[in-house]
């Protein structure tokens, strides 16, 4: 993560944190939180420790939410707001883009605990970001090792997820070069932990050819991040004991292609398709949560819009 200079005045302090209760620092918002890492060092490191980070991120979903904002356009910085506060309200600027000197950057995943993972498009680099703190963690080897100095474009997908056994944070990526027979590898980085990429526990299914989107990573649900494969598979990855499987797609008799998206939807996994890439008048545009994730799932369709029932208002109001 990155240091932040100390103070030129020199003073002996007391070891506040040690005296102060984890959960009282942990019921504060964020703004403070950065300002009191300028205490101590312990207080520095007890906030920004891997146990103080899971505490926090639970206190604060018991509390109000926030939204993270992001203007469309070339280096914007992100901003937070509430869903329920007025319309014209200010909104507290949380990561200005001139912290990145890479060029436009966005999120690729949700909050894990605290914790988003982001893309710099122009040089393809990923960051952790911690909003609590401001902090940013630059992932290392932007081109795998594997696939340094390989002529064929590299397939590579990224995603954050949480361990709750042993209270660590792994980002994880798989990538395949893109060419025929080539294999499929899975790399993980702990945060706090690895100074390298390290192959993972288990090797993912050698047949599984990855599809990238750069504007979205692996998706967390349940402990597993969900890796798209381009013949419209979904590959797991448990964060845990980093071990792989499967999950089967909804209904057969739907038209998939390569076309569907994941996202995670209150706890559930989901799945978002149309048979077209834009849907036209009758071309359903289907919607299905997978329901009782632990025992197999069952998928359940939660929206049908039908572009053709849909009057001129309602279609304009999607299309703004």
């Amino acid at each position: 993560m990155e240091s932040i200079p100390a103070s030129s005045k020199k003073f002996k302090a007391a070891p506040a944190a040690a005296t102060l209760p984890d959960d009282i620092l942990a019921r504060l918002p964020a703004k403070s939180l950065r300002r009191f890492q300028c205490v101590s060092r312990p207080w520095r490191g007890l906030i920004t420790s891997p146990s103080f980070r899971s505490l926090h991120s639970t206190k604060a979903g018991r509390r109000d939410r926030r939204l993270f904002v992001r203007p469309a356009g070339y280096c914007e910085s992100f901003y937070a707001c509430r869903p329920q506060q007025p319309a014209g309200s200010p909104v507290e600027e949380i990561l200005s883009w001139s912290q990145f000197t890479q060029g436009n950057v966005f999120p690729v995943s949700k909050s894990c605990h605290g914790l988003v993972l982001l893309r710099c498009a122009d040089y393809d680099t990923h960051h952790v970001w911690n909003p609590s703190t401001w902090e940013v963690l630059t992932l290392p080897d932007r081109i795998p090792f594997r696939a340094a100095g390989r002529k064929p474009r590299t397939f590579v997908s990224y995603g954050m997820g949480y361990c709750s056994t042993t209270n660590e944070y792994k980002a994880v990526r798989m990538y395949c070069l893109d060419e025929p027979h080539s294999t499929t590898v899975c790399e993980v980085f702990t945060l706090d932990k690895s100074t390298h990429w390290r192959p993972a526990a288990m090797e993912p299914d050698h047949a599984f050819r990855l599809r990238v989107r750069g504007s979205q990573g692996a998706v967390l649900c349940n402990g597993n991040l969900h890796f798209v494969g381009q013949d419209g598979t979904i590959a797991t990855f448990n964060v845990t004991d980093e071990t792989f499987g499967t999950v089967l797609m909804p209904p057969s008799d739907l038209r998939y292609g390569g076309r569907f998206d994941l996202t995670e939807l209150d706890g559930c996994l989901c799945v978002y398709f149309s048979s077209q890439i834009n849907p036209t008048p009758g071309d359903p545009y289907r919607i299905w949560l997978l329901r009782d994730y632990a025992a197999d799932g069952c998928w359940e369709e939660l929206r049908c819009i039908d572009w053709g029932a849909m009057t001129d208002v309602e279609l304009a109001a999607v299309k703004s």
